[in-house]
């Protein structure tokens, strides 16, 4: 969707100019995490475009899992992409992972909004995928709270948010102390759709 769409371009923007930031090739390599990779939509876009990083992808959904996994190898992506079964950074809690960027389009539709989307929305994405409940906040204040112990230095969070979420989503970061800059980016329409998290 073109509301992801601004995610990814967003994400590819840092990832560069991280990339030429490092005077070491070694440093070149960068590591990007996506939390609810779904079908595989944002991790297989930006292997695509930047097949020389190394790339995670998470999921509690298994079967969601495996579309994402059927993606990758049927679009022959040469990136090395490594997927995870669990809640959010539940995979990865042991695993001492530190991200160069960490993205993520998780639920954030309030549960009494969710009956009133549209068709192609309500009737084909699942709940899980959909489901922020009550104020359409719980998985980003988890992840927003959580992402700092797997950010390196300077890193980056990306999230796709409500259109009326910008405000909200920006006092969660700068409550939590973690982060150096919040920036909340607009969508096509001029709406707010990505919060740009820079952890300190």
């Amino acid at each position: 969707r073109p509301d992801t769409e601004c995610l990814v371009e967003e994400a590819l923007k840092i990832m560069d100019k991280k990339a030429d930031s490092e005077s070491d090739e070694n440093q070149n390599l960068l590591k990007i995490l996506e939390l609810g990779t779904g079908s595989g939509a944002i991790i297989l876009s930006l292997a695509s475009e930047r097949p020389d990083h190394l790339y995670f992808a998470s999921d509690k959904s298994e079967k969601s899992l495996e579309v994402a996994k059927k993606n990758y190898t049927d679009g022959k992506i040469a990136a090395d992409i490594k997927f995870f079964v669990g809640n959010w950074f539940d995979p990865i809690a042991d695993a001492s992972l530190c991200f160069d960027m960490i993205a993520s389009n998780p639920p954030y539709i309030p549960t009494s909004d969710i009956t009133g989307l549209a068709p192609e929305i309500n009737r084909y994405e699942p709940a899980l995928a959909l489901d922020g409940g009550k104020d359409g906040l719980d998985a980003v204040r988890h992840i927003i709270g959580n992402a700092p112990s797997f950010l390196a230095p300077g890193g980056h969070l990306l999230l796709e948010i409500g259109y009326d979420q910008g405000a909200a989503v920006k006092k969660l970061a700068e409550q939590s102390g973690m982060y150096d800059d919040a920036a909340i980016l607009k969508d096509y329409s001029r709406n707010d759709r990505v919060a740009r998290l820079k952890i300190k």
